[in-house]
């Protein structure tokens, strides 16, 4: 481990000087380590080690040991680590800063091989020695590894790095610290603030070291040798491991990366998927402590059971199946609800990671590397998901999005076919939300048919938020998502819903549309007005280069029908062309969830096309709209870029209008029907069991039943 630290951060250091006292620390530790008793790899105990002053720091269990030991074992990743941090030759300064020439063939030179992987490394590391916090940070690890054992210990003196008893490796800080830290994103009284500790920055740089060293010298050696793809199962398994132990912000990472079945194998995805509810739960004594302390009373004075362990675990908090008394009803009546309750220490954490994660963006900035990954991993990309992410903190705001959300789409008729559980405030707080428990699976849980048979009406809700209510659920991943027994679709966590104004839904409209007809130039006037283009920009240009990238995405099929370099090669070549185009922040959330809904379907059809999907709500929405902007977009549909004026009329644009009216309208009445069973299932249940007066019943609000059988007497093809 201590190989793998200073191979990795001797280059971040500041000056050469500190390369030779890392080597010390490295000598004097590693062979009292090494010589320590009871290493085995199966002992779940902690590792024994004389100099323990920054053992808060480097906190490690037998799992690491058991990691670091494979590693070794594997070969071009011991071979990088011994080649570039012997413990036995000292490491010269000059060899720090001139920087030679690696031999070919050399683990070294083939780290630095031109590709995406190993180019990103190289670039951050060169580009943060110049960071003053991040040398600092660096220097205070560095030197904190030499203390004698009489020292201060990080976690004595303001609260250390150290696992909770999950193994996600989290930052434990004192409450008085945390309760400095702001809720939401502010970029700069961050910085202000982990600035002020650079000591706790240094202690999650060698944890964030520690962990992912191994993945990340591995995948770059495959990569540069051409071999990714054929180990990318057994990297997404270390990938899954490295994510679940560093917490939520990388988790989120990994959720992202598992809602794209286009992007690895089945199996890996598979893998990944368990990030979605397979993250370990932290102590239940613990949770039942955060419900006291937030709502202010002993939680089971307000609830008649939790339950002895979670239903189900995320990276962000978990989530217990409950029962309560029903409110007003008198008697035994009771309700099941879902009570979630935030991780301990995730909020600094997860504020500590995005530090971090600033400075290396920071570090990209006005490089090559850096205007290529351009609206990708760049500072503005960064700032809107972290401020994403952070609000996700504060579940009193999620309990408010909740309820504009279920109201939206009630007023747009959708509560028979979508089901956003109710939420009850007065159990809510801001680290605990209790809402009305949702039966069923999730999605991640589904089989690729279940998830084909509510695919239209997980399309058709969402392009309804687009399209029409303006209030969008950003982050449709499958363990948001529910099947219920009766085929409704369930949304969970709102944490992040964006709002969507009224131009930017008549702009994608006309994308859609533009984008239908693959007509490329109306497609970049579209972009401009999204803001991805200046106006006044040259548009011609841009036109000429965008069919190559954008043929194969609307085939269908996601990024399957590219080839990974001639595509890598192509968006560097347009991004230096063309280094005007961006992704407004408007836009990134939207996308986002696009990108995420796009997934779950290539999951069930390896063909999907996403704009296939949204152009029957996009006409639905046309014919439904009498502005004279949806008019005109409504005309072009129908008639071509002329319009009425220019007195074409094309018989193949009328069916396909037709065509995407019979879809909207088959799902539309699909939803009456359930909405109309719905309310009679009601109604007889009220009748049947009305209660005699000295008795009161609880009444569900819907009949599951009900549901089932006016779903299985729908005709296959109901007309018109």
């Amino acid at each position: 481990d201590l190989r793998i630290i200073r191979a990795a951060l001797a280059p971040l250091s500041s000056t050469a000087a500190q390369a030779p006292m890392m080597h010390a620390a490295a000598t004097t530790l590693a062979p009292e380590w090494q010589a320590a008793p009871g290493l085995s790899p199966s002992k779940r105990g902690r590792r024994p080690a004389p100099r323990r002053a920054a053992s808060t720091a480097l906190r490690t269990d037998a799992r690491r040991v058991s990691d670091s030991a494979r590693m070794q074992q594997r070969g071009p990743a011991s071979t990088f680590a011994a080649a570039s941090s012997s413990p036995t030759t000292p490491v010269s300064s000059s060899s720090t800063t001139q920087n030679p020439q690696p031999k070919p063939g050399s683990p070294t030179a083939t780290i630095r091989a031109p590709s995406l992987l190993p180019a990103l490394l190289v670039e951050v590391v060169e580009r943060l020695r110049n960071d003053p916090v991040v040398a600092g940070a660096v220097d205070l690890a560095m030197s904190t590894l030499q203390l004698p054992s009489s020292g201060f210990g990080i976690g004595r003196r303001r609260g250390g790095v150290a696992p909770d008893p999950d193994r996600m490796l989290l930052i434990e800080m004192r409450e008085d610290w945390v309760e400095k830290l702001p809720l939401g994103y502010n970029a700069i009284e961050q910085d202000d603030f982990w600035s002020r500790h650079q000591d706790i920055v240094a202690a999650r740089l060698v944890q964030l070291v520690n962990t992912s060293g191994e993945l990340v010298v591995s995948v770059a050696w495959d990569s540069a040798r051409g071999e990714l793809r054929r180990n990318e199962r057994s990297h997404v398994q270390t990938a899954r491991r490295v994510f679940t132990s560093l917490g939520p912000a990388f988790v989120k990472m990994g959720q992202g990366l598992a809602a794209r079945p286009d992007l690895f194998s089945p199996e890996s995805v598979e893998e990944l998927a368990r990030l979605f509810c397979a993250v370990p739960p932290f102590p239940t004594s613990e949770a039942m402590r955060v419900i006291t302390r937030e709502l202010g009373v002993p939680w089971w004075e307000l609830f008649v059971d939790l339950g002895e362990y979670p239903a189900a675990a995320a990276s962000l908090g978990q989530v217990y199946r409950g029962t309560m008394h029903a409110p007003g009803a008198a008697g035994n009546a009771l309700i099941e609800v879902a009570v979630k309750v935030q991780r301990p220490h995730v909020l600094e954490t997860v504020s500590c990671d995005l530090f971090i994660l600033r400075r290396i963006t920071a570090a990209l900035r006005g490089t090559p590397l850096g205007a290529a990954l351009a609206g990708t991993i760049d500072q503005a990309s960064l700032d809107l998901w972290s401020a994403e992410l952070l609000g996700e903190f504060d579940y009193t705001h999620e309990a408010d999005n909740a309820q504009r959300f279920k109201a939206s789409l009630d007023n747009h008729g959708m509560q028979a076919s979508v089901v956003v559980p109710r939420v009850w405030p007065g159990l809510s707080t801001r680290r605990v939300l209790t809402t009305d428990w949702a039966h069923g699976r999730l999605l991640s849980e589904c089989t690729q048919s279940e998830i084909a048979g509510i695919l239209d009406i997980g399309m058709h809700c969402y392009a309804t938020q687009i399209f029409r209510t303006g209030l969008l659920h950003a982050d449709p991943h499958p363990g948001n998502l529910v099947l219920t027994p009766d085929g409704r679709l369930v949304i969970l966590d709102f944490g992040q819903v964006v709002e969507v104004p009224p131009g930017a839904q008549y702009a994608m409209l006309e994308a859609v549309a533009h984008a239908w007809h693959r007509d490329y130039p109306a497609l970049c006037l579209d972009m401009q007005q999204l803001g991805f283009i200046p106006l006044g920009t040259d548009i011609v240009p841009l036109a000429k280069r965008i069919p190559a990238l954008m043929d194969p995405w609307l085939d269908g099929g996601g990024v399957k029908n590219f080839d990974p370099d001639e595509a890598l090669e192509m968006m560097l070549e347009v991004q230096q062309e063309f280094p005007y185009i961006t992704l407004p922040p408007s836009f990134r959330s939207i996308g986002r969830a696009v990108s995420l809904l796009e997934g779950i379907a290539l999951s069930t059809n390896a063909d999907f096309s996403i704009v296939e999907a949204m152009f029957p709500m996009a006409v639905e929405r046309l014919l439904t709209d009498d502005s004279p902007q949806m008019e005109a977009v409504l005309e072009y549909l129908i008639y071509g870029k002329g319009g009425r004026e220019a007195g074409v009329f094309e018989a193949k644009r009328v069916i396909e209008v037709v065509e995407a009216l019979k879809v909207t309208v088959e799902v539309a009445t699909a939803e009456a029907a359930a909405r109309a069973a719905n309310e009679a299932a009601v109604a007889a249940r009220k009748e049947a069991a009305r209660p005699p007066p000295d008795a009161v019943h609880f009444l569900p609000e819907t009949s599951e039943a009900a549901f089932a059988s006016a779903r299985r007497s729908l005709p296959p093809s109901p007309g018109t």
